[in-house]
């Protein structure tokens, strides 16, 4: 199996187990608003391979390589996987005891992010494979963190970044064959 089929397989896994039936709030356009006009709606997650787009990117994860190995003897494959996940919250929307909505400016997006992370991982440790060809190695370690930058956690308010890595095996391309059918 290619590489750019294992990680469409592991796409298509976190598209039906993971993103389905999360929702998160997405971010409207902004220009010209106060934070206390912005009109939000739901969404589901949305799932990209490497990187996300210029737009439309929250929510999110983005499955991103960070490396790999092949061994021509047992023509199998590794690769530990980064799970980005990315949230924009810049506060609680609610309407009060009248009726009235009210718009509370805070910190607490990052609560998001962590939530989506939880569901993640509760269906990763719950199962064993991404699809039917791409094994999780569970006797390595599930790795998760907050994004950092120059060793100090992020602060990219309203936008609520976290992560998960992995290693997953897969089995190798053996022929020339198997290269034509993917191109």
């Amino acid at each position: 199996m290619g590489i750019v089929t294992v990680l469409k397989e592991v796409r298509t896994f976190f598209n039906e187990n993971i993103c389905s039936g999360l929702t998160f709030k997405r971010p409207p356009d902004t220009e010209g608003l106060d934070a206390k006009d912005y009109k939000y709606e739901l969404a589901e997650p949305k799932t990209y391979i490497m990187y996300p787009p210029a737009e439309d990117k929250f929510p999110s994860v983005t499955i991103q390589i960070l490396d790999g190995e092949t061994n021509r003897t047992d023509k199998s494959g590794e690769l530990k996987l980064r799970f980005l996940f990315a949230t924009w919250s810049n506060g609680k929307h609610f309407k009060n005891k009248d009726n009235i909505p009210v718009f509370n400016i805070d910190s607490e997006g990052w609560l998001d992010a962590w939530n989506f992370v939880d569901k993640a991982l509760l269906v990763l440790n719950h199962t064993t494979h991404f699809g039917n060809r791409v094994r999780i190695k569970h006797e390595d370690k599930i790795q998760l963190g907050s994004m950092k930058e120059e060793n100090v956690l992020a602060n990219y308010y309203p936008y609520w970044f976290a992560w998960i890595t992995c290693t997953i095996q897969y089995g190798t391309i053996s022929s020339n064959e198997d290269v034509n059918d993917l191109i």
